[in-house]
């Protein structure tokens, strides 16, 4: 089964017989996510997660704006269509408020349980296709709803030539002012300048108490090599009993 974008259809039942499974451009937000993965440990063989990310933080300035599972609450218009507003850059001074939703899941995190729940598990990848096509033109664009004005087509079984590797891109943000998926924040790449342009490139420096409220991308890129490089071995090796646990750990050497 291979599934694209960020959505999952299928979270809230098993698939009885899943034995392969492949997620393209998916963003991890939620613990269930991985949940439900974790789920098919009698029947999952392979796992190809190709250019999936954790979201650490949301940006945006829109009062109860999304759901209880973390989705943008889309208001309908006069022609039927989901209107999901947008947020105006910070720097403009058009509103006061601003909400940041932050989550501390990490890839170091989620990795082991893989080897532990899943010991049918002989596949894994995790990194990057070369075949990703960003450069299609989306149906949205215009309507403030997709900034980018890009979507992804997913390649066409070239997970099969993935090789695994930390990429930068395993942690994103969502940034509604700009309404973008991005790995930093942009105010994150202006280090050094006197003064920061608003995060559209036009607007006024952003205000105090929104810098504060950034959060940095995750540095954890040792910690999260070390797991994914711990995963392969353990896929690898005829022996499935692996302990992960911390240094000081006294357990005789089984998982738990």
């Amino acid at each position: 089964m291979r599934v694209g974008i960020t959505h999952n259809p299928f979270i809230g039942y098993v698939q009885q017989m899943l034995r392969s499974l492949t997620l393209g451009h998916y963003i991890f937000h939620k613990d269930y996510q991985f949940d439900w993965i974790l789920s098919h440990g009698s029947t999952l063989e392979e796992l190809d997660l190709d250019r999936c990310s954790i979201l650490y933080q949301i940006g945006h300035c829109i009062e109860d704006w999304q759901d209880d599972e973390g989705y943008s609450i889309g208001k309908e218009t006069d022609s039927g269509e989901l209107d999901y507003g947008w947020s105006p850059d910070p720097g403009l001074g058009e509103v006061s408020k601003f909400y940041f939703n932050n989550w501390g899941r990490r890839w170091h995190e989620a990795l082991p349980k893989f080897a532990i729940s899943l010991p049918k598990l002989r596949t894994f990848r995790f990194g990057s296709s070369q075949q990703w096509n960003l450069d299609i033109e989306s149906r949205y664009a215009g309507r403030g709803n997709v900034g980018t004005f890009r979507l992804p087509i997913m390649p066409w079984r070239d997970e099969e030539n993935l090789v695994s590797s930390i990429l930068d891109d395993r942690y994103m943000i969502w940034d509604d002012y700009q309404q973008q998926y991005r790995a930093h924040w942009r105010i994150e790449q202006n280090v050094g300048e006197e003064d920061f342009l608003g995060s559209n490139g036009y607007g006024e420096a952003w205000p105090d108490e929104v810098v504060e409220q950034i959060h940095s991308f995750p540095d954890c890129k040792t910690e999260d090599r070390d797991a994914l490089g711990l995963l392969l071995d353990v896929i690898r090796s005829v022996d499935r009993d692996v302990c992960f646990c911390k240094d000081d750990c006294s357990c005789d050497g089984t998982h738990h």
